[in-house]
């Protein structure tokens, strides 16, 4: 199997793309575009991994494979809503202030749930609303290997694949 390449230079485009759609909305017309194919590429190299592993071993450490998705992101979205907590404070009247009750749907990657209501109202608009697309990922990277490693048992890697 080949091995999967560096994304970076993807990355960077797609984060200064999210950052034009939403501070420059007429430059970037359907720059939303750029999360399904975030999705795509996301899914594509996280099964990649997932094959890799098996193909090397016979099989998938889920604790390892949890614990390194949670340490890639996690730490920062951490830091992240304590900067909003802090500033929201410190600045109620700001966009920031009033944010905390989002904290916790946001570190719980269940912003998505929130997004659409679950929690009582939408957050549109609100300063963490964005960490949906994070909820959506992380969500996947909880249900995906354990339906592909029922495939794997169950059929040859060629037709999982």
């Amino acid at each position: 199997m080949a091995e999967v390449c560096s994304a970076e230079p993807f990355i960077s485009a797609h984060v200064a793309g999210v950052f034009l759609f939403h501070t420059a909305t007429g430059l970037v017309p359907g720059g939303f575009i750029g999360v399904d194919v975030f999705f795509t590429l996301s899914g594509f190299v996280i099964t990649l991994l997932i094959m890799k592993e098996h193909m090397a071993t016979g099989r998938l450490c889920l604790g390892v494979f949890y614990a390194r998705r949670l340490a890639r992101v996690w730490p920062a979205l951490l830091a992240l809503c304590g900067v909003i907590v802090i500033v929201g404070l410190a600045l109620p009247a700001s966009a920031w202030g009033g944010q905390a009750a989002f904290v916790l749907p946001a570190v719980t990657y269940v912003m998505n749930l929130a997004h659409v209501g679950v929690f009582g109202h939408s957050i549109t608009g609100e300063t963490l609303g964005p960490t949906w697309t994070l909820a959506v990922e992380e969500q996947f990277y909880l249900v995906w290997p354990l339906l592909l490693l029922a495939m794997l048992r169950f059929w040859k890697v060629r037709t999982a694949a």
